[in-house]
């Protein structure tokens, strides 16, 4: 599987009488860039955003760092990460969309441009 080709399509969330599941599931004998493809699918069919993720070409002192990887948001780019921070990226970009997807649910405004002057609440 290659984290290129591995994206929401390939994902769903499966709804049952014991509740619910992400099929397939996470294999941690897949490589690290696999793995955090998937999660980044995973948050993608729960949030609906446009995540991917790719390796970051890291060099410390001009030797490169392995295992290393920048996420994509929408159209921000950020990184580089190891695998745990990644992950944790991720998770919370997941809990952020959901949130927002709440607020705008029940009408509640999701960010502090809805003031008048511009300005924070």
């Amino acid at each position: 599987m290659s984290a290129l080709a591995f994206d929401r399509r390939e994902v769903r969330i499966v709804v049952d009488e014991r509740g619910s599941h992400v099929d397939p599931p996470l294999n941690p004998g897949w490589p690290l860039l696999d793995q955090l493809a998937w999660h980044a699918a995973v948050v993608s069919v729960r949030t609906g955003l446009d995540i991917s993720v790719g390796r970051a070409v890291v060099r410390w002192d001009g030797a490169p760092l392995t295992e290393r990887f920048s996420v994509v948001v929408g159209h921000s780019s950020i990184g580089p990460f190891d695998f745990p921070a990644a992950w944790t990226l991720l998770s919370g970009v997941e809990v952020g969309g959901r949130e927002v997807t709440a607020s705008a649910a029940a009408g509640s405004p999701t960010s502090g441009s809805d003031r008048r002057d511009g300005g924070p609440r």
